[in-house]
């Protein structure tokens, strides 16, 4: 029987150019059936020189870096096996209470599994090589990437599932991957063939704009399965020839070099437009593209009145008369979706709908970021997000530690994994309730949010407040409404022996515990609808519902898959920036606004019912014009979110949005694109209007970023 023909090591370079030649224009074939030449020329320029490494990697390689096949194999074995689990002692360990119980025991395994494969399989000197450089660059690429650094609850085994799958993949495709000096077999090129064309589907689909890494290293191996696969068939055809074809490969090897010059033109003039860049961000050779360049912002032209900061209404609208200065309760949900009211079943939240039914029921409500510190710090100060000072405080599983203030826990945290997060600098700006208390009332508050301790006292959302409740040390299961709520009418109790108008403050957290599905969600809102049912009645039983305001708002919203992304603080699209807002004025006809506001109007409205000042607020009163049954003005409302989720100081998101109704425009700043939506014929925000309706994008573009940069001249973001 005739045995298999052996290839020989020593490849053509031209060939190996031609490979990455290949890859380059495979990997943009295949951008360009998801956007348009110019996107896939860049990602095509990325891909081959990144291809044009691993011709340099394996010509190193051919050299004989290692002669040895039994110091290859051991080393091999040493970095596969103990290369991950030290990696991860320094920040595994220390996140274990997150984890599974026994996710150790699945850490053992999979080691023993590796350890086992690796020295069983005795690789050749040149797959032991790439063996050692794969696993190296994977601990690199998650410790990097801060992987364990914060995980969201319910996403503990997902996290588990990325780090030991990618790690063990990360062994197996290295002896897939078929090397040229491989025995000739046709099929394993093509199965690599599918493999990269596979990942590369894997990167475009699925956890979109999350876990760079997980994405980063699909990407790689997408063109390494394809460079190998091509170099496989380039050579089964060519090496052979090789003698006779030598001048002909160094032309094609020319050529490449010509033509990834001219590519790499072509792509600096694609990072320079904004409406070419805005389809890179959905590839992770894009997202490389648009943070290694960085384009020339266009000159910011002066800005016109219509640019002006929003100053609050000065109406003079006769107001509801009460025994004295209405009471007034905020009522904050954590995560509470704007439209959980028409999504729910008929029988569902009850008292929810009666509320809404006798409230002023804003519809298109806008919050100023799409996490609880920069949604709840804008509504307490009624000041865009972009007009607050920010401070950074060092972030560990709820605790928050100044940095600039050395202490032996600070010492601790920064040891171990730690993330960054914002608060406001409470000096620069006076709150609600310090607000409110100038103008004689009496203030409490119960809020509460878990773990999270950003409503702890000494934060800065106690200030103002004659009586907070620091709930940030109870740990009660769910639900927690009623216990929180039972604070809060004790509080209210209190309040009420007061020879003075009260205001109260509750923050209510279930909704935030959800867990898997829609269902659990449901389930959790239908606490807070039980506990809203309580107050009324309670309220009406001491003869306070005629004389007190309730304001219902949520400080963010939550996704549910919607643009591939789940829970908040990832986007600025409607499930997570939009809000539900209704106010219950006693003896005010209720009424269904569609005019888009945002939530920072609710403060300023608060404050305008108890004659309170309103000096130095974003927000506008609402209702002047409740009161003579009209629409307010529109006016644009900005919202934005920024997140340090990551050890070093550096913001990982920084999206800033403007919403001129029906238009919407999100700024990504940091991967530098833009997207723009009609909310009215696209509310799902799937079809992205930059490229075809380029003069209303321009225009949006100029009013975002003149807020901006003239919020920035006297406002600081770490």
């Amino acid at each position: 029987m005739r045995q298999s023909q052996r290839i020989p090591t020593s490849a053509p370079v031209g060939a190996s150019l031609l490979t990455a030649l290949l890859v380059g224009l495979l990997i943009g074939l295949h951008g360009c059936l998801r956007a348009d030449l110019w996107t896939a020329i860049s990602l095509g320029t990325v891909a081959s020189l990144i291809a044009l490494m691993l011709v340099l990697c394996e010509g190193m390689l051919r050299l004989g870096v290692f002669r040895s096949r039994k110091s290859i194999v051991s080393t091999a074995g040493l970095m596969a096996g103990l290369g991950p689990p030290l990696f991860a002692s320094n920040e595994w360990w220390m996140v274990r209470q997150e984890l599974p119980d026994w996710s150790l025991l699945l850490i053992g395994i999979t080691l023993t599994i590796n350890l086992v494969f690796v020295f069983y399989s005795k690789p050749s000197i040149s797959r032991s090589s790439l063996f050692i450089i794969s696993i190296i660059g994977w601990c690199s690429l998650f410790r990097g990437a801060d992987t364990f650094v914060i995980m969201r609850p319910g996403t503990e085994w997902m996290h588990l599932g990325l780090f030991l799958g990618s790690w063990c993949a990360s062994l197996a495709f290295v002896f897939i991957l078929p090397l040229s000096g491989d025995r000739l077999n046709g099929l394993r090129g093509c199965a690599a063939l599918l493999l990269g064309l596979g990942l590369l589907e894997l990167d475009a689909r699925v956890l979109p704009e999350l876990y760079f890494s997980i994405h980063t290293w699909w990407a790689v191996w997408a063109i390494a399965s394809l460079y190998y696969a091509f170099n496989h068939l380039i050579h089964q055809r060519f090496v052979s020839q090789a003698e006779q074809t030598i001048k002909g490969f160094r032309l094609l090897g020319r050529l490449c070099i010509l033509s990834c010059i001219t590519a790499l033109a072509v792509t600096w003039m694609t990072t320079q437009d904004e409406s070419k860049r805005a389809a890179l961000p959905h590839y992770t050779l894009g997202q490389w593209l648009t943070a290694a360049v960085s384009p020339v912002e266009p000159e910011m032209e002066q800005s016109g009145a219509h640019d002006a900061l929003i100053e609050p209404s000065k109406s003079s609208y006769a107001r509801p008369r009460y025994r004295s200065k209405p009471n007034l309760i905020l009522l904050t949900v954590d995560a509470l979706r704007w439209d959980i009211l028409e999504q729910s079943k008929p029988h569902q939240f009850s008292h929810l709908k009666r509320f809404a039914g006798q409230s002023l029921n804003y519809r298109h409500t806008y919050a100023q970021g799409s996490r609880t510190a920069i949604g709840m710090s804008a509504l307490m100060l009624g000041r865009y997000s972009a007009h607050i000072d920010w401070r950074l405080m060092v972030y560990r599983r709820g605790r928050l530690l100044d940095p600039k203030k050395p202490s032996a826990e600070l010492t601790k945290v920064l040891a171990g994994p730690h993330a960054y997060t914002t608060i406001p600098d409470w000096t620069k700006a006076k709150t609600l309730a310090e607000r409110l208390r100038d103008a004689g009332y009496y203030t409490a508050a119960a809020p509460y949010a878990g773990k999270n301790r950003f409503f702890a006292s000494g934060v800065g959302f106690d200030n103002g407040y004659d009586d907070f409740a620091d709930l940030t040390h109870r740990r009660w299961r769910t639900p927690t409404s009623d216990n929180v709520m039972k604070i809060a009418r004790a509080q209210m109790t209190v309040a009420m022996t007061k020879s003075q108008p009260w205001f109260q403050w509750i923050h209510l957290y279930d909704p935030h515990r959800w867990k898997k599905t829609y269902d659990d969600y449901e389930r959790l809102v239908g606490y807070v609808d039980r506990e809203l049912g309580r107050l009324m009645t309670w309220l009406e039983q001491q003869d306070q519902l005629d004389n007190t305001v309730i304001a219902l708002i949520s400080d963010h919203g939550e996704a549910f898959g919607e643009h591939r992304q789940k829970r908040h603080g990832t986007s600025l699209f409607e499930e997570q920036a939009r809000v539900p807002m209704l106010v219950f004025v006693p003896r005010l006809e209720s009424r269904t606004i569609h005019t888009p506001v945002a939530a920072i109007d609710l403060t300023a409205s608060l404050l305008g019912l108890a004659g309170a000042k309103t000096d130095g607020i974003d927000g506008r009163d609402l209702i002047g014009h409740a009161l003579v049954d009209e629409e307010p003005n529109f006016t644009p409302i900005y919202t934005e979110l920024h997140r340090y989720i990551s050890r070093k100081r550096k913001r990982t998101t920084d999206l800033k949005a403007i919403i001129d109704y029906p238009y919407k425009l999100i700024w990504d700043r940091k991967r530098k694109t833009y997207k723009l939506y009609n909310l009215d014929t696209d509310p799902d925000e799937k079809t992205n209007l930059v490229k075809t309706n380029r003069r209303l994008y321009r225009t949006l573009r100029k009013r975002l970023k003149g807020f901006i940069r003239r919020a920035e001249t006297t406002h600081k973001l770490p």
